[in-house]
C-alpha cells in the first residue's frame, strides 16, 4: 500500500462531480462521427479490433476500457487526495509557524539591530535612491513614508514615497518593497523565516566588514593564486586577523591567511583553488556547449571615487552609458573584477543551472553526445536514495545493467530526473528571493557599505561626526584607499553601486544556499570530481589542478555557494555578514520546499540526504 493508498477517502466532504458527458456534447458529437467513420471503413486484413474498443477486467472483476486513462485512482479519489496534500502541507507549515510563535510568546517575532531607533538621522539604515542631504542623510519625511508603505503594503502608500534625484529621467526605482508581503504555495512564509539582526553601525563587527571591503576593492586584480605572494594581499589577512572584532573571515575558526582571504567559510570551501570546479568547467549545454570564459571590466577601473558621483548615485541617479571599458579578452574566475562582473548581471539562477548540466553530463564526447564533442561534464551519481538511480552500480545513458527493481525498466524523468531538478532551481530561487526581501524591507533595513564608506568620507574629512569605530578610522585599508583615489569612498565594481534595495539579507546568497542545497539533496555529495582544473595566470586558459586535495561534489557545491557570495562582496554591494545568515536562509526555505514536494512522490523514497552547511547530516 503506498502513501496515497493510505490516505482515508472520505467522498462525501467533497463536492460530487458529474463526470458522463451529455449526449448532444461537442465531445461526444466528435465520438459518435467518428466511430461512424471507422465502422464504414473497410478493415485491414488481421485488424481484429482497436484499442479504444477493447476492455480488461481489473483485480475487482471491474470492466476497463482501455480508451480510459491507466491509472488506480478514479476521478474522485484522485480529487480528494489531492487536496488532502496539499492542506497537509499547508497544515505543516502552519504548525511551525504556530510553534515559532509559541516559543517567543508575545514578543515581536522579527527584531532588527536597532539602529533605526537609536541612531539620529536613519544613518544605519537604507534609503538609496530617497530624497537626502548633501551629506546623503535621508530626509525624514521621506523615509517615514517609506515605512508606511512598507507597513501597510499598500501601492498608493508606495507612490508617495518621495525620490531624491534632481533630475526626474534619471531616477532609479526602489527594488520590490512590498514583495515579501505575498504569498507562497510550497515550502515556509516569508514572515516565518528568521535571520538574526544585523551587526550594529557603530560595532567592531561591522569596522572589520568595512575593512575587509576596502582590501577587497583594493585587491580586485590580483589572481587569487597570486595572494600568498602579494604584499598587498598579506597586508589584508595581517590586518584582519589584529582587528578587535571578529576577523572579516568570521565564518572561519582558524586565523585568516592569504590562501583563504576572502573565502566563503562553508564547508569545502578552504579545499583547493579558490573558483568551484562547477564554475570553471565547461557547460555541456545540449549542442550548444559553452566555456565558462566571462566578459569583465577593464583593470583599475573604479566607480564612484569621488564625492559628487556618490552623491548622485545615493540618491538615486541612473548613470549616463558609456562609462563601462570592458576587457576585450575573456576570462575564467580567476580574480576579484572577473567575479563581481559575472554577478552585475546573471540570471537568477544561472550558476545553479550550469552547475547541474555539468553534474547531469557524462564526461564523453561520443555516442549521444558526440555532437557536443569537447563538452562533457562530470556525470556524478544521483543520491543514493533516488528510486531510479540509487540501485545503480554501473550501466550509463540507455543501459538497464546494474539496475534492480523497478529502477531495472524505468528511469525518472518528471520525478526525480533531470528535467525536475531543473525546473526545481528556478522555482526555490525565485520563491526564497521573495521571503529574503521581507528581512530586507520589512525587518531589517540595513545600508549598503558603499553608504557606509560615505559616511567614512565625511567623518574622515570633517564634514559629520558618526559614531565609527575608530580600528576601521585608523585602518591600512583606509588609508590605501585614499592613497590610491584621493577620497575614502568605498571604490565600487559597478558604476550604478549597489542595487535599491536594502543590503541585509543578501539576495545572490540566499538563492546561493537555496540552489545549491536542492543539488546536494539530488546528487551524491561524497562523490569524488577527477581531473580538477584551475585558471592559469592570466585566466585566459584552464590547466590541470595539480594539488592534493579531493574535491568532491558537495564541497565544490558549498564553494559555488561561496564564490557567488564573495563575488558580490568584491563588486562591494554586500558586507559579510549580509551572505553569512542568507546561504543558511536559503537552505531552510529549500529543506522545507523538499519536505512538501516529497509528500506528492509515488516512488517508494526515503527521503532527501544532504549535509547542512553547518556540517550537520539530515533526511529530508
Amino acid at each position: 500500500m503506498n502513501k496515497f493508498e493510505k490516505l482515508d477517502e472520505k467522498s462525501s466532504k467533497y463536492p460530487k462531480v458529474e463526470t458522463k458527458l451529455p449526449d448532444d456534447s461537442p465531445i461526444s458529437e466528435s465520438r459518435r462521427k467518428f466511430m461512424g467513420g471507422v465502422g464504414a471503413a473497410p478493415l485491414a486484413v488481421g485488424a481484429l479490433s482497436l484499442p479504444f474498443a477493447s476492455t480488461t477486467v481489473d483485480a475487482s472483476g471491474r470492466r476497463i476500457r482501455n480508451r480510459d486513462a491507466l491509472t488506480p485512482f478514479s476521478p474522485r479519489t484522485r480529487a480528494a487526495r489531492s487536496i488532502k496534500l496539499r492542506v497537509r502541507s499547508a497544515l505543516r507549515q502552519y504548525k511551525r509557524s504556530i510553534r515559532r510563535i509559541e516559543r517567543r510568546g508575545d514578543r515581536t517575532l522579527h527584531r532588527n539591530n536597532g539602529d533605526e531607533n537609536n541612531l539620529e538621522g536613519f544613518i544605519g539604515n537604507f534609503h538609496k535612491g530617497l530624497k537626502q542631504n548633501d551629506l546623503g542623510e535621508v530626509d525624514r519625511k521621506a523615509y517615514f513614508r517609506l515605512l508606511r508603505a512598507l507597513r501597510t503594503g499598500k501601492f498608493d502608500d508606495l507612490a508617495k514615497v518621495e525620490l531624491g534625484c534632481p533630475d526626474p529621467s534619471l531616477q532609479r526605482r526602489l527594488v520590490n518593497p512590498i514583495a515579501g508581503l505575498g504569498f507562497q504555495g510550497l515550502g515556509p512564509d516569508s514572515h516565518f523565516q528568521f535571520i538574526r539582526p544585523a551587526p550594529r553601525f557603530r560595532s567592531r563587527t561591522v569596522a572589520s566588514e568595512m575593512v575587509e571591503a576596502y582590501w577587497g576593492a583594493l585587491l580586485r586584480d590580483v589572481p587569487f593564486d597570486q595572494y600568498e605572494d602579494n604584499q598587498l594581499a598579506n597586508d589584508a589577512a595581517a590586518e584582519l586577523n589584529s582587528l578587535p572584532g571578529k576577523s572579516g573571515m568570521m565564518d572561519v575558526k582558524n586565523k585568516v591567511t592569504p590562501n583563504n582571504l576572502f573565502r566563503s567559510g562553508l564547508p569545502g570551501s578552504e579545499v583547493g583553488p579558490f573558483a568551484s570546479q562547477l564554475i570553471l568547467k565547461d557547460v555541456p549545454y545540449g549542442v550548444q556547449g559553452f566555456s565558462q570564459q566571462f566578459a569583465n571590466r577593464q583593470a583599475g577601473l573604479d566607480f564612484m571615487t569621488t564625492y559628487e558621483n556618490w552623491l548622485d548615485i545615493q540618491r538615486g541617479c541612473a548613470q549616463e552609458p558609456g562609462l563601462d571599458i570592458y576587457d576585450p579578452v575573456r576570462r575564467y574566475y580567476y580574480n576579484g573584477r572577473v567575479a563581481a562582473s559575472y554577478v552585475q548581471i546573471d540570471a537568477l539562477a544561472q550558476a545553479y543551472f550550469n552547475a547541474c548540466v555539468i553534474l547531469l553530463t557524462p564526461p564523453t564526447t561520443i555516442g549521444q553526445f558526440g555532437m557536443n564533442a569537447g563538452f562533457g561534464g562530470i556525470g556524478a551519481p544521483f543520491d543514493p536514495n533516488n528510486p531510479y538511480f540509487g540501485s545503480a552500480v554501473g550501466g550509463g545513458v540507455g543501459d538497464s545493467s546494474g539496475f534492480s527493481g523497478a529502477a531495472r525498466v524505468s528511469e525518472g524523468l518528471a520525478t526525480f530526473g533531470p528535467p525536475q531538478i531543473l525546473t526545481l532551481l528556478w522555482a526555490v530561487s525565485g520563491q526564497a528571493a521573495q521571503n529574503q526581501w521581507f528581512q530586507k524591507w520589512n525587518v531589517h533595513r540595513r545600508l549598503r557599505p558603499e553608504t557606509y564608506g560615505g559616511r567614512v568620507h565625511n567623518m574622515m574629512t570633517g564634514k559629520a561626526n558618526y559614531p565609527i569605530h575608530p580600528s576601521l578610522l585608523d585602518s591600512q585599508a583606509v588609508k590605501e584607499t585614499f592613497s590610491r583615489n584621493g577620497t575614502y569612498l568605498l571604490p565600487m565594481a559597478f558604476p550604478e553601486g549597489s542595487p535599491t534595495h536594502p543590503s541585509y539579507g543578501a539576495g545572490h546568497a540566499t538563492v546561493a544556499g537555496a540552489c545549491v542545497t536542492l543539488l546536494k539533496a539530488v546528487f551524491d555529495e561524497d562523490a569524488v570530481i577527477d581531473n580538477p582544473v584551475q585558471p592559469s595566470a592570466e585566466g585566459t586558459t584552464l590547466e590541470p589542478y595539480t594539488g592534493g586535495d579531493t574535491l568532491t561534489v558537495g564541497g565544490e557545491l558549498n564553494k559555488l555557494a561561496g564564490n557567488i557570495g564573495c563575488a558580490r562582496n568584491f563588486g562591494c554591494v554586500h558586507w559579510r555578514s549580509d551572505n553569512a545568515v542568507s546561504y543558511r536562509l536559503g537552505e531552510e526555505f529549500t529543506i522545507q520546499y523538499l519536505r512538501d514536494l516529497a509528500n506528492t512522490a509515488l516512488e517508494p523514497f526515503s527521503g532527501y540526504s544532504i549535509t547542512t552547511f553547518d556540517g550537520e547530516k539530515i533526511t529530508i
